[in-house]
Order: C-alpha cells, then structure tokens, then sequence
C-alpha cells in the first residue's frame, strides 16, 4: 500500500530508473465515486471523467474483474527528480 511521504524511483519501458517521485496523497475510493479532478489530473486520453471511466473499466475487465463498487487505491504524487539516463 503507498504512504504519504515515500519516494520511489519509477524505471522506464526497458526497466531503467528513470525518475523519483514523492507521495503527497493515497486515497480509497470506490470505482462510481471517482471525480473528474482526479480524471484530469491522470492526464489520459483527453483528461475527461467519462474517458477515464471507459478506459478503466476496460482495463479492469480485462484483469479480473470490474463493478462500479469496486474499491481503488487512488495516489497522487510529485516529480522529485529525473533522473540522468546513459542513452543507449
């Protein structure tokens, strides 16, 4: 489970640490009660409310399972830093 104040480097598509970023909020929420803040900031598709929920609930059928009930782990965090990267 996140914490509020934990960093972690996150790595890139070959595995390759890439960033550190810091928790500033963890948050259960039900699937239906997720706002079209959050959506936006998540910054997919076109930011809005009901692309998040259409491509999420996508995500979450193809991966076991979904219900509008179901309960998420929403996070937000901050860019710490970027991290310098050897290109290969």
């Amino acid at each position: 489970m996140p914490v509020v104040g934990r960093r972690d480097v996150v790595l890139d598509g070959a595995g390759r640490p890439a960033a550190v970023i810091e928790m500033v909020e963890v948050v259960i929420r039900r699937f239906d009660a997720v706002d079209a803040e959050f959506a936006f900031d998540e910054g997919e598709d076109d930011q809005t409310l009901e692309a998040w929920r259409v491509g999420h609930e996508a995500y979450f059928a193809r991966n076991g399972g979904f219900a509008p009930d179901m309960e998420l782990v929403c996070e937000r965090f901050r860019l710490v830093e970027i991290l310098k990267r050897d290109m290969d």
